[in-house]
């Protein structure tokens, strides 16, 4: 009996750090780490911001230009995505760069975050 005692207590345990962890991974806060090291795909940043996508039914472009975002935040990612769109037309197709902006993916964040949760005035 203390052997199933035991047992069940190490499950509980165990489901309760892995909600824990699974929890903090699907944080839209978090910014993917490729961002963070300058690295921009356009995948990572559907992935991230899909609650939005989902939410609206709208493109990253339409979700970021109809936001109620600060302009120089909207600029920012707007920039980015025509970036990318204007490097897969062109002949040298290295790894795309940018500038990480902590500020405006923070912002961007925490816009997703209050579409997730019905909280934003755009719909």
């Amino acid at each position: 009996n203390l052997a199933l005692a035991l047992f069940a207590i190490v499950v509980t345990l165990g489901w309760t750090l892995r909600g824990k962890f699974s929890y903090k991974s699907s944080n839209v806060y978090e910014v993917p780490s490729a961002f963070k090291k300058g690295k921009f795909s356009v995948g990572d940043f559907a992935r991230w911001i899909s609650p939005a996508i989902q939410k609206s039914g709208k493109s990253p472009m339409n979700i970021i230009r109809e936001s109620d975002l600060d302009d120089a935040t909207k600029k920012y990612f707007m920039d980015i995505l025509n970036a990318h769109d204007q490097s897969i037309y062109a002949a040298n197709k290295s790894e795309e760069r940018f500038q990480y902006n902590a500020k405006n993916f923070k912002n961007l964040g925490k816009y997703i975050a209050s579409m997730q949760n019905g909280n934003s005035s755009q719909s």
